[in-house]
This record gives C-alpha cells, structure tokens and sequence, in this order.
C-alpha cells in the first residue's frame, strides 16, 4: 500500500471520529445559559468547542482532497 494511502486511511478515519463527536454533541440540545451549573458535557459545548470542532473538520477535508490529488497525479 502506498504510504500516501496510509495517511488518507488515517486522516478519513479521524474525520468519521470527529463528525460523530459533533453529532453526539449536538444531539444533546445543550443550552449555553447557567454556564456554571451544566455538567461536564455542556460546558464543553460551548461556542468555541463548536468552532474548534468544525475547523478541524473542515481542516481534515482540505488535508484529505490534498492527500488525494497527490495519490492521483503520482
């Protein structure tokens, strides 16, 4: 297998981890008021967790498509 469909592999299989992590969260309908009484999994749901999580999402499809392109000019 060539080494560049290695990391393709790789980089799909974290892209899944990661939309699924997104899914969970947002399946839980967590609220962003009371900050300091939610549980653990509210206060990692927070705005910024959201935009961290989509830009590495979107990260990973731009690194995936690269991955790509060069599997296929080779």
């Amino acid at each position: 297998m060539d080494r560049n469909m290695g990391w393709i592999i790789f980089f799909v299989i974290v892209l899944i981890i990661l939309i699924y992590a997104l899914y969970l969260s947002l399946r839980k309908k967590l609220f962003l008021r009371d900050y300091l009484n939610q549980d653990a999994y509210s206060k990692a749901s927070t705005i910024k967790y959201y935009f961290i999580l989509t830009g590495l999402i979107f990260a990973l499809i731009c690194l995936i498509y690269t991955k790509l392109m060069d599997f296929f000019n080779q």
